[in-house]
């Protein structure tokens, strides 16, 4: 069953507050921002938020599609 947008958009919603979580404990940290990509923590929910930004660019694209095939579905049956 493919993600709905909504789900997409909340899991996106979860992943950058986590992403700010581990940046704030980098900080507390002194880690450098620079040296950020370097964290093993701060590399995965970077990676999960470039994952769920290309699912909702996917998403666009499906919806836009459908949204041009109901377009000429609709055309198709008023010219009858």
């Amino acid at each position: 069953m493919p993600l709905t947008r909504e789900t997409v958009e909340r899991q996106l919603e979860i992943e950058k507050g986590q992403l700010a979580h581990v940046a704030a404990t980098l900080k507390e940290q002194g880690v450098a921002d620079a040296a950020r990509s370097k964290n093993p923590h701060w590399r995965r929910a970077n990676a999960r938020i470039s994952q769920l930004n290309s699912r909702l660019a996917s998403i666009t694209g499906t919806e836009e599609r459908e949204a041009a095939a109901l377009a000429r579905k609709s055309g198709e049956t008023d010219a009858d």
